[in-house]
Order: structure tokens, then C-alpha cells, then sequence
């Protein structure tokens, strides 16, 4: 009996899937956040994303290493995989970063950072339909196109941020320096959610 191929497709939407979710349920703490210790039972939820979203990219690994012919050209398969997972790490590693550094309560600019980052994933996820065959091609270009439109306001976002904390915050120093860490994470989910929409534009003009 023939071996199922692999559908690199279907994984990264999945991989997609797993970001959005990962983006709500970040949404879901910031909106809701009482305490770091009430974040406890919600931990091994995000890390239960996290670790699908992996397990999806290791098939893709497992699979480009024996596969003959592949849909799409290997070093790009590789890193879109890759560019797709840093997204649902990073949305994981905020989630955690509540947790850790023990937040006392929400920056009043955190909740607009985590809804960009929702927006930006599920453009991701609006552009996955049309990328998998490489056919519609406005609204692939739409979606890449509101992708990178979240990551420049949230730029504007971060920016407004970390000025607000050093001018309205600057003697509380400990609140000072575990928000500019949250934002700089904040911020580099952005970054990443970018670098995939970004990357998921060259593969598509490189096979339409």
C-alpha cells in the first residue's frame, strides 16, 4: 500500500489555526486578567497550542527529509514551517511572561498590542485559502497587505507604549521594566506575524 503523502498545505494552516488560537486566548487573559496567580490553570492550555503547533511543524521536517518531489521548494518549506511556529511561540512566551514576572495589573496600551496581534494572525489565516493553490490572487495580496498594515500600528502602539511608561511610570521601576518587556515581546509577535505574511508573498510570486 502507498504511503499517504504529506499535505504541507493543510499543515500550515493548521499552523495558522494554532496562532489564532493562541492570539485569543491572550486576548481572552488581558481582557479578563485579575491576577498572575488566576493564570495558572489557563498555562498548560496555551503550552497545549504551542506543543500542537509543533508537533505539525516536525511533520513537515520529517517529511521534506524523505520526500522525492515537494510542492513547494525545500529551503522555502523549511522556512515558512519555522516562520509560522515563532508566531505561536512568541503569542505562548507573552502568555507565560504574565505569569512569571507576577503583572499586578494590564498596561492600558496592552490590550490594542493584543488585538493587532489577532489581526495579524488571522490575516495569515485569510491569505493560507488562496496560498495553498496559488489562485486568488487579490485576496492573497489583500490579506498579506492587512498583515503588514497591523504590524505598522503596532508599531505606533509599542511606541505610544514604552513613552508612557517612561513618563508616566519612571518611579515605579519595577512596573518600568517587566512592561517594557512584556511590550518588546508584544512587539516582536508582531514582527513575526509580519515575516510569515511577508514570506508567504515571495512563495507565491516565485509558483503563480
Amino acid at each position: 500500500m502507498a504511503k499517504n503523502k504529506h499535505d504541507y498545505f493543510s499543515s500550515f494552516a493548521q499552523q495558522v489555526d494554532c496562532a489564532v488560537k493562541e492570539a485569543d486566548l491572550l486576548i481572552d487573559i488581558v481582557e479578563s486578567f485579575t491576577t498572575a496567580d488566576a493564570l495558572e490553570p489557563i498555562l498548560p492550555e496555551a503550552h497545549a497550542i504551542e506543543s500542537h503547533a509543533d508537533d505539525l511543524a516536525h511533520a513537515n521536517y520529517s517529511a521534506i527529509a524523505v520526500d522525492f518531489i515537494t510542492p513547494l521548494d525545500r529551503d522555502d518549506i523549511i522556512e515558512l514551517t519555522h516562520a509560522l511556529d515563532s508566531v505561536v511561540d512568541r503569542i505562548e512566551s507573552v502568555i507565560n511572561s504574565f505569569y512569571m514576572t507576577n503583572v499586578q495589573r494590564i498596561h492600558e496600551d496592552a490590550l490594542p498590542m493584543v488585538q493587532l496581534i489577532k489581526q495579524g494572525c488571522q490575516a495569515l489565516k485569510d491569505a493560507m485559502g488562496p496560498f495553498s493553490d496559488f489562485k486568488r490572487k487579490e485576496v492573497f495580496h489583500e490579506a498579506i497587505m492587512r498583515a503588514n498594515d497591523f504590524e505598522e500600528e503596532a508599531d505606533r502602539v509599542y511606541m505610544q507604549a514604552i513613552r508612557r511608561l517612561h513618563t508616566e511610570d519612571f518611579d515605579d521601576p519595577v512596573r518600568l521594566l517587566v512592561w517594557t518587556r512584556i511590550f518588546v515581546s508584544l512587539e516582536a509577535c508582531c514582527d513575526a506575524f509580519e515575516h510569515a505574511a511577508d514570506l508567504m508573498g515571495s512563495i507565491y510570486l516565485k509558483n503563480s
